[in-house]
C-alpha cells in the first residue's frame, strides 16, 4: 500500500527519518569543523613562517637581532584584543602566563617586511586550565646539548612559540625544540612538535642562531 491512499506517514518511518536527517547533519558538521580546525592551523604555520623569515632577514641584514629581543618574551605583532588577564588590553601566548606586543623590537622588525595576520581564536587546552593564543618571541631560556644532558650551549636563546588546534600536530618549522632535563632549557629536537596534551600541540621553535 503507497502514500496515496491518504494513511500518510507513521511514527516510526517519521523517527527514522529523523534519525538519518540527525546523522547526517553530525557528519556534516564533524567534517566542516575538521576543514576549519586545519585551515586555522594551516594559517597559523604559514604566519609562523612568514615570522621565522622576518627575523632571519633582519639578521641577515643587520648581522645582529635588535637588542630589545634579548631576554624578552612577547607577542608578535598587533590585534590581540583577547583580554586574557581580564584587562582592556592586548595580550597573547596563555592565560595563566600573559605577554604583550613591545613597540621597539616591532619597529625594529617591521623595517623587514610587513607583518603576517595570526589567527586569533584561542585554543583550550585538555584539562581546561588554561588558555591559548596568538605567536610570540621568547628568550628566557637556555639552549642545551639534549633532552638529557643539561650542558649550556647558549643561556638565552630566542625561540618562536605558537599553538596548533589537535593533538600530535606537525608544527612544519624546523628545528623543533623540546623540553631539556631542567625548568628553563630548550634542547634541539629531531620531533615533528614540541609537546601534546592530547587536545592541543605546542609548538616552540629555534630561531636562527645569531653566532652562526
Amino acid at each position: 500500500m503507497t502514500k496515496q491512499d491518504g494513511r500518510g506517514f507513521t511514527v516510526v518511518e517519521l523517527l527514522i527519518v529523523i534519525v538519518v536527517v540527525a546523522i547526517l547533519s553530525a557528519v556534516v558538521t564533524v567534517a566542516y569543523s575538521g576543514i576549519a580546525r586545519n585551515a586555522d592551523n594551516n594559517a597559523r604555520i604559514t604566519a609562523a613562517k612568514d615570522w621565522y623569515k622576518i627575523f632571519h632577514t633582519y639578521l641577515t641584514l643587520n648581522g645582529q637581532y635588535p637588542n630589545e629581543t634579548l631576554d624578552r618574551h612577547f607577542c608578535l605583532a598587533y590585534g590581540y584584543a583577547t583580554n586574557l588577564d581580564i584587562n582592556a588590553d592586548e595580550d597573547c601566548f596563555m592565560k595563566s602566563n600573559v605577554k604583550h606586543p613591545s613597540t621597539i623590537p616591532l619597529t625594529a622588525l617591521k623595517t623587514t617586511a610587513s607583518f603576517p595576520s595570526y589567527p586569533k581564536g584561542w585554543l583550550t587546552n585538555a584539562s581546561g586550565t588554561d588558555i591559548y593564543v596568538g605567536i610570540s618571541m621568547r628568550s628566557h631560556d637556555a639552549l642545551v646539548v639534549s633532552p638529557t644532558d643539561g650542558t649550556v650551549l647558549q643561556a638565552k636563546y630566542r625561540t618562536l612559540q605558537y599553538w596548533l588546534d589537535g593533538a600530535n600536530k606537525d608544527c612544519v618549522i624546523r628545528p623543533i625544540a623540546v623540553a631539556g632535563p631542567t625548568t628553563g632549557t630548550w634542547a634541539e629536537s629531531t620531533n615533528t612538535y614540541t609537546s601534546s596534551d592530547g587536545k592541543v600541540t605546542r609548538c616552540v621553535v629555534l630561531l636562527p642562531d645569531p653566532a652562526v
